[in-house]
């Protein structure tokens, strides 16, 4: 009779999950046990997906013929190790991407675009959207054994802003317009501030032109910068002239300047487009204030006017003295003052002239009819 071998081995230590192999030396008959209740028959048993509760002293009996013998083996399985990788987003692109995860003998990262490393906490600079995705990390404990484990970062685009470029007149509004986001920023020349999508500035002044600056922000908290240039161009300095006071019947001249266009109404219906008008004056209903409106290059219009006096003729009478009689005869002729006359100058109807309103008699000395005429002018030059 043949005394069995007593002897009893494993392959261990193990992790969890590895598969337990158990060996025996050579008999014909093979009984084991084990933790939790474990037998088998076998003379080199395998125990798949193995567990921590599995660890622990596995006996056998071996058996040849009526003979007997015992051995054992210990067993010790070893749990995993649990990584829990985290990161400390969202991010926004341009951030940096920092993985962590606890302290382990070895790690092994990966992730989208063929990211790898090596640290235990590393750091992905200057970020963008292709970096959002799953970061697997594979890390090994002091015995060995290896797990991993995943977080998933998310990299949100940067707001794309688009704004306006508004030009504008002096004293005129506008709006400051931006898109791109969920809220908006404004500051700019003199301390302009707006929480508006579209801004509006009233009555804009000179002082008012200049970048403008809009921080946009996205549902996401992401932030981006734009820039709009406002634009104010100064209103036009017209000046109108008129060759005022003039006489009925008279030619006003009207003369504007300052711009590239020109708008001119006035009494009577009067209507032009033009910078220097003339209008032909055949009635005190000329009399006024006339009024242009200047637009210069940039579209900008300023008003500015000016009066025009027509002043009427005078009406004029003769006063004289005896006008028939036998030559020789002498007259005194005389211009009615009380028609706000200044000044007559006189044909005499015999060769014979004079100036004033009245003057010496004028005498006749050969029979005949004389036409006595009289151009007067009056206070205002108008004769």
């Amino acid at each position: 009779v043949t005394t069995p071998t007593a002897s009893a081995s494993n392959t261990g230590p193990y992790c969890a999950g590895a598969g337990i192999q158990l060996s025996a030396g050579a008999g014909t008959a093979y009984s084991w046990t084990g933790p939790g209740g474990y037998t088998s028959n076998l003379q080199n048993p395998t125990i798949a997906g193995s567990t921590t509760a599995m660890s622990g002293t596995y006996d056998v009996t071996i058996t040849i013929g009526n003979c007997f013998a015992t051995a054992s083996t210990s067993v010790t399985v070893n749990a995993l190790p649990l990584p829990n990788p985290t990161n400390t987003g969202a991010y926004c692109a341009g951030d940096a991407i920092l993985l962590n995860v606890g302290a382990y003998n070895t790690y092994t990262w990966s992730g989208p675009g063929g990211y790898t490393s090596s640290q235990q906490n590393p750091t992905i600079s200057n970020s963008a959207v292709s970096n959002s995705g799953a970061y697997t990390v594979i890390v090994s404990d002091a015995n060995g054994c290896i797990n991993s484990a995943v977080t998933n970062v998310v990299v949100n685009p940067l707001p794309v802003v688009s704004v306006n470029n508004p030009v504008i007149c002096e004293n005129g509004n506008t709006t400051l317009s931006a898109n791109g986001g969920a809220t908006y920023a404004w500051s700019g020349p003199g301390g302009f501030t707006s929480a508006s999508q579209n801004a509006s500035v009233l009555n804009a002044s000179l002082s008012n032109a200049g970048q403008y600056t809009v921080v946009v922000t996205s549902a996401a908290g992401c932030v981006s910068t734009g820039f709009s240039n406002l634009t104010v161009n100064p209103l036009p300095t017209p000046v109108a002239m008129i060759n005022s006071p003039i006489c009925i019947n008279n030619i006003l001249n009207l003369s504007a300047t300052g711009g590239v266009n020109y708008q001119w109404t006035g009494p009577n219906g009067f209507f032009a487009s033009v910078s220097n008008p003339t209008i032909q004056a055949n009635s005190t209903n000329y009399t006024g204030t006339y009024n242009v409106v200047v637009t210069d290059a940039n579209g900008c219009t300023a008003a500015t006017s000016a009066n025009a006096t027509v002043n009427p003729l005078p009406v004029p009478s003769i006063v004289s003295g005896p006008n028939t009689g036998c030559a020789p005869i002498c007259v005194q002729y005389t211009v009615n003052a009380a028609a706000g006359i200044a000044n007559a100058a006189w044909n005499l109807g015999n060769g014979s002239s004079a100036n004033g309103i009245n003057f010496a008699e004028t005498c006749y000395e050969i029979p005949g009819i004389y036409t006595i005429t009289a151009v007067v002018t009056d206070q205002n030059g108008c004769s």
